[in-house]
């Protein structure tokens, strides 16, 4: 049986900070007034073409190779001209990465629960494609290095959040995930580089 589908400020709740959701806005924003308003039928197209877009590489998250996705991901951001025609496709293509951003977060996050690491091992690579400057990825590459028993590679992937602008200090005080190495020389260093970036 379908769910109702979720206001989209529910769907988000507790992403602040995470990703930029400004675009997936913007577009809610345009489906609600397309349809509320009655825009001509090649915009309301061009929104449908785009849910079909987002579908179609959602269901590839789990059967395509990190290496596909490295392609698809290209693909997505190349822009071949600067026709408003062109522009238009490429901001279309900016959306579509951003809720595959989203989207990865879910999977990787799902993933990390129940302990299934090799799939959020999978899923952290394709978060690191289509959103390679979010700080998330590395965090989480750093819960599962933990998981993992790797915690000198946990302490890299958490280096490298910072170097992507990772700025949450008290979140990462306080994860039970690095408790075991919250003592340590490098992670103490971590910490109070990050205290220094916010």
């Amino acid at each position: 049986m379908a769910q109702a589908e979720a206001p989209f400020g529910a769907v988000f709740d507790g992403m602040e900070g995470l990703t930029d959701t400004s675009n997936e806005k913007a577009l809610h924003d345009s489906i609600g007034y397309s349809r509320a308003v009655g825009r001509n039928g090649r915009a309301e197209q061009a929104l449908d073409e785009e849910m079909l877009m987002r579908d179609e590489y959602v269901q590839q998250l789990t059967t395509k190779s990190v290496k596909d996705w490295r392609k698809m991901a290209d693909k997505l951001r190349k822009e071949f001209s600067r026709t408003v025609l062109a522009r238009s496709s490429y901001n279309r293509n900016m959306r579509v990465l951003n809720f595959l951003s989203l989207n990865t977060y879910f999977q990787v996050d799902g993933a990390i629960k129940p302990g299934n690491l090799q799939s959020a091992e999978h899923f952290l690579q394709i978060y690191a494609i289509v959103d390679p400057e979010n700080a998330e990825h590395a965090y989480l590459t750093g819960v599962v290095r933990m998981r993992q028993g790797r915690p000198k590679e946990a302490i890299q992937a958490l280096q490298n959040a910072l170097k992507l602008k990772f700025k949450d200090a008290a979140r990462l005080e306080a994860d039970p995930e690095f408790a075991s190495i919250r003592s340590e020389a490098d992670f103490v260093q971590l910490l109070d580089d990050i205290r220094k970036a916010e």
